[in-house]
């Protein structure tokens, strides 16, 4: 019976591939040289079960797994990359609200406060767009320069964070927070800014989440 099943599910996948994929043009070289050690095993009577057959398949429908993980994964960065366009100018200004608010710190210290921004953002408490969070009057400090005291490209750490947000908004999880949602508030001391859920009582500035820069 299991022999049965076996075949069965074998003379299936190849049925599939040739409706799917009629085309040799649409495959890879790894898929062509499996469908052809395929073909010459049956060519020589060997039965659908045969192990060379059935490692042919098993190595054509693995390269054809591979394609369409990449294929996704393409079509993901394209997204990010249309959202990072999209925002360009909410970059630029989240690169200089970290200067002003913690430009000699770390990238992680830095990142948290753009974190802040975004989790002001998607609770939809403190402005309808990432603009007007950023802008909102008398709640973070600005400056024109992008660069931090020690050299870190700061509209890179901001769309950097961009990217790793869009990602948790389309359901990645562990894309790398440096500060928990919720957190919408802060303050210096001036060596480590102190986030916090309200504008009082005590926050802290590291949250022992694994630092992804």
């Amino acid at each position: 019976m299991t022999k049965r099943i076996t075949t069965l599910i074998i003379t299936l996948s190849l049925i599939l591939t040739c409706a799917v994929f009629p085309s040799w043009a649409a495959w890879t070289p790894t898929q062509v040289t499996a469908n052809q050690i395929a073909n010459a095993a049956r060519s020589i009577g060997l039965p659908e079960n045969n192990p060379i057959i059935v490692e042919a398949s098993r190595i054509w429908w693995e390269e054809q797994n591979r394609v369409i993980e990449e294929a996704k994964v393409q079509a993901e960065q394209s997204e990010i990359q249309k959202f990072l366009s999209d925002h360009s100018a909410d970059a630029k200004a989240m690169a200089g609200t970290m200067y002003a608010e913690a430009r000699g710190l770390d990238k992680r210290e830095m990142s948290m406060v753009c974190w802040t921004i975004l989790n002001r953002w998607e609770s939809g408490r403190f402005g309808s767009t990432l603009t007007s969070v950023i802008w909102a009057k008398s709640q973070f400090a600005h400056s024109t320069r992008t660069v931090s005291d020690n050299g870190t490209d700061l509209v890179w750490l901001a769309n950097d964070v961009l990217a790793r947000w869009y990602r948790e908004q389309h359901g990645e999880t562990n894309v790398g927070r440096t500060l928990p949602k919720g957190y919408y508030f802060y303050y210096g001391d001036g060596h480590h800014n102190y986030f916090r859920m309200s504008n009082s009582g005590k926050g802290s500035y590291n949250f022992g989440l694994p630092n992804p820069y």
